[in-house]
């Protein structure tokens, strides 16, 4: 067992998930003078490092400071429930919080994201691309497999599912939703949260990416680690998805749309279960 006091360890993780807003909740988050969240995304410390580089992990909170909650995001972590048990071990009255989208729409923005990185080719229809995905890419919209292990760990109390798509229509409602969850007073920033973080961009974007900022990833990796935490380069990013703008979805045929609705079914019906059933619905 891990020893600690209450004052020094993280106790608000975003856990998922990838391609649903955790970026910008991660910010959002960030912006209420209550809560402190790593200056790094993606620490990916649980089911990688854990418990080993427990001093590295501790450094990316400033934990002298008054903060009511210490918090980091990495959107993969709800994928493995020993995950749940590790960050319970940590962290045992640790708050959990979940953002989703529509399965669908999480799976295609995933596909130009993946165009984005070099990992799919531009010019594959998307029936192709949907043939040949790796499962893991369509596990990741099947929230009902993952989730709740989380929950069951960490109870309801301890355990939110936040809706993009409700989220963006009602930032008020996201905000009493959250303060309430975590026993806060309402101080985000409003402004701060309209902005959209790690957003994949239009066709030309997506070239000038894989023909600039992907080699440098793959070949030099603390290099790349560095530019993304560079004002200037943060800075140049948003011009250029200003400029250039973002992706534009290709219309998702009848009959793909129904294959993907059909993969989807069951997760629908766990949103609904869940209380979201003005957002997600199903034709039953």
């Amino acid at each position: 067992m891990l020893n600690h006091t209450t004052s020094n360890r993280a106790n608000l993780f975003v856990v998922g998930v990838a391609k649903s807003g955790s970026s910008w909740l991660h910010f959002y988050l960030d912006s209420s003078p209550d809560i402190f969240m790593s200056k790094q995304c993606e620490l990916h410390y649980f089911g990688e490092k854990y418990p080993k580089d427990l001093e590295w992990y501790q450094s990316n909170f400033p934990f002298e400071k008054k903060f009511k909650y210490f918090g980091e995001s990495t959107p993969i972590y709800f994928r493995r429930p020993e995950i749940a048990k590790q960050i319970k071990e940590y962290s045992p009255e640790a708050k959990i919080l979940v953002i989703i989208r529509d399965p669908i729409d999480r799976l295609l923005s995933h596909i130009y994201y993946a165009k984005q990185l070099g990992n799919i080719e531009e010019k594959k229809s998307l029936d192709d691309i949907v043939d040949n995905l790796k499962q893991q890419s369509i596990n990741d919209s099947h929230y009902e497999k993952y989730l709740p292990a989380f929950e069951d760990c960490f109870g309801k109390e301890n355990f939110k599912i936040i809706s993009l798509e409700e989220s963006k229509n009602n930032l008020n409602l996201l905000s009493s939703s959250l303060c309430n969850f975590l026993n806060i007073d309402n101080k985000f920033s409003i402004e701060f949260s309209k902005q959209r973080r790690n957003a994949t961009g239009s066709k030309m974007f997506r070239l000038i990416y894989r023909n600039t900022i992907r080699p440098i990833k793959l070949k030099q990796p603390n290099l790349y680690k560095y530019l993304l935490k560079n004002k200037f380069m943060k800075f140049s990013k948003e011009y250029l998805l200003r400029l250039l703008g973002q992706a534009k979805k290709e219309p998702v045929s009848d009959k793909l749309y129904k294959r993907l609705y059909q993969e989807f079914l069951p997760t629908y019906r766990y949103l609904i279960d869940k209380g979201f059933e003005d957002i997600y619905q199903t034709s039953e």
